[in-house]
Parts: C-alpha cells; sequence; structure tokens
C-alpha cells in the first residue's frame, strides 16, 4: 500500500508549513494583501485534500475537485506577486478578473527562478482532467463506476498523485509566501523541505 505512508508524509508537510507561516511578518503592500492570501489559501486547499482522503472512508471526489484550486491559487498568487502591473492589482484587489491562466504562466515564466516553464507543463498535461475532476467530468464520472456498482473506485497511484503534486504546490506557494515577505531564510527552508519532499 502507497497511500498510508505517503499520507501521513503529507500530513507532517501540512503541518510544517503551517507552522512556518504562523504570524509570519510581511509587508503591508496593496501586493502583498493580493498575493498572500493566494499562497495561504493553496496552503489550506492543500490541507483539505489530505483531511479528506484521511477519513474510514475517505472522500476522493472532494479531494480531487480541490487540485484544480490548489494549482490555481499558487499561479495566481505567483502573477500577483511577481508580474501583475500596479493598475491590474487595484483592479484585482477591487474584484476584477485575472487574465486566464495561460497568459499568467506566461509572464510567470519571465520571472527568475520560474523560467524553467514546469508549471506550464502542469497546465499543459494536467488541466483538462483538474477541471474535469473540479465540474464533474468524464475522470471524476469514471472513477465513481466499476463492474457492480456506482461507488468511489480511485486508484492508489491517482491517490499518491494527487498527494505527491499538491504538495509540491503547496512547497511552492511557500516559497511565495517568503517572496512576499522578503524572508530569504524561509526560502532557503522551503528549498531544503522541496528537496526532501521530491525524493
Amino acid at each position: 500500500m502507497i497511500v498510508a505512508p505517503l499520507l501521513a508524509r503529507s500530513q507532517k508537510l501540512a503541518a510544517w508549513i503551517e507552522r512556518e507561516v504562523h504570524d509570519f511578518p510581511a509587508p503591508a503592500s496593496l501586493r502583498t494583501r493580493c498575493a498572500g492570501p493566494c499562497f495561504v489559501v493553496a496552503q489550506e486547499h492543500h490541507q483539505a485534500i489530505i483531511h479528506l482522503l484521511n477519513q474510514q472512508h475517505p472522500m476522493h471526489a472532494s479531494a480531487f475537485a480541490l487540485v484544480r484550486l490548489v494549482y490555481e491559487s499558487l499561479v495566481r498568487g505567483l502573477w500577483l506577486q511577481h508580474c501583475a502591473s500596479e493598475e491590474q492589482l487595484r483592479s484585482f484587489s477591487c474584484g476584477g478578473q485575472p487574465p486566464k491562466v495561460p497568459t499568467l504562466l506566461a509572464a510567470i515564466r519571465k520571472t527568475p527562478g520560474y523560467s524553467s516553464g514546469q508549471l506550464t507543463v502542469v497546465y499543459e498535461r494536467s488541466w483538462d482532467a483538474m477541471c474535469a475532476y473540479t465540474h464533474t467530468g468524464a475522470q471524476q464520472v469514471q472513477r465513481w463506476n466499476t463492474c457492480a456498482a456506482i461507488e468511489p473506485n480511485y486508484s492508489e497511484a491517482e491517490v499518491a498523485e494527487v498527494l505527491r503534486c499538491t504538495g509540491t504546490f503547496a512547497l511552492i506557494s511557500l516559497l511565495g509566501l517568503s517572496a512576499v515577505a522578503g524572508n530569504e531564510a524561509l526560502a532557503q527552508r522551503a528549498l531544503a523541505k522541496s528537496q526532501e519532499w521530491v525524493q
């Protein structure tokens, strides 16, 4: 069984992230007030996924539906932190819509530290599936069918993938928060934890 130990690791990771961000100081700028909550929301969704999967009867559908929300919160936070103009920040803070995800990703890719385009690769490979799980598309419906009944039919490999990728997104969001706060020590701890997480 691969899920139980990974779920335990995920719980420890989420608890570690929560301790790192508890009561940390950040400048009170509009950019911070827009980007910071996106990163924290990504982390909260990550915690919710772990909670939903760590039940006697796991709530797979809801956990899988949150994967897109973790990713989208992270991408919006990175764009607001590193790329948005002052006008775009003001618009967003007053309820305006940010650009679509591909536009956000193109801008983020021009940011030092994000030029590898890994977040774009995730989008290209997984966005349709993430949307299908969130909006009860074919992938979600297929995983509620077995030969005998309408019941959960999520594989351990799929659950493990959700835990791994959302753990990575949560760690990137912690890096985003370290940039918001100008906290190099936090960034170094987050990078070290990221290397540990992928092993």
